[in-house]
């Protein structure tokens, strides 16, 4: 790799097997004697994609709706954005090897890269549906596309229910105790009757 994120491709045109690593030249990308053209392509997972507040992973776990497929769990909400962003919650839960959470985490970074065209504009947290998973790009990529969709549909089917109120807008439940409800508090096992 050349820049970081960024990978040189080669395309061959009509030449031998043995001159196609070679390095692009100041022509462009077109190496006239060889016949090579090079396209950059970028590889990297931008920051306007990536969710990284904690405030903002709360707000879709309260917020959002979730979908369940065979291998992951994607929770959405609303991001009032043109684009849809990615966050990962890959605990120890799943893999005790951070090496194995890590590949988790790549296969669902790299089907978000390859899906976000076809993706609505939602905040979405991807969560492994199951301990000692081993997903697949191809079909983690299929997956998403489908729950995010589903997603999708839930939360306008909410939006259209309760236009005005959110869960945001509800206050929280306040904990009544055991006299304000008028039953009988409980002792604890110290032998008194």
């Amino acid at each position: 790799m050349g820049r970081k994120g960024r990978r040189t491709v080669f395309i061959a045109i009509g030449c031998f097997q043995g001159d196609v690593g070679r390095r692009e030249r100041d022509t462009g990308g077109l190496d006239r004697h060889h016949g090579l053209v090079s396209m950059q392509t970028n590889l990297r997972f931008p920051r306007p994609f990536r969710i990284r507040s904690g405030k903002t992973f709360t707000r879709i776990y309260r917020e959002g709706r979730r979908a369940r497929g065979s291998q992951i769990i994607v929770v959405g909400a609303p991001n009032g954005l043109q684009h849809p962003r990615l966050g990962l919650s890959v605990g120890k839960r799943i893999w005790k090897s951070a090496v194995k959470r890590n590949r988790v985490r790549r296969v669902f970074r790299e089907a978000f890269r390859l899906a976000a065209p076809d993706l609505p504009p939602l905040d979405l947290v991807l969560i492994p549906a199951e301990p000692k998973l081993r997903p697949t790009t191809a079909e983690a990529t299929r997956e998403l596309k489908r729950l995010a969709r589903k997603v999708q549909g839930k939360l306008h089917a909410a939006a259209q229910v309760s236009p005005t109120v959110s869960r945001a807008d509800v206050p929280p439940r306040r904990n009544k105790s055991a006299r304000e409800e008028g039953r009988p508090e409980r002792r604890g096992n110290s032998g008194e009757a």
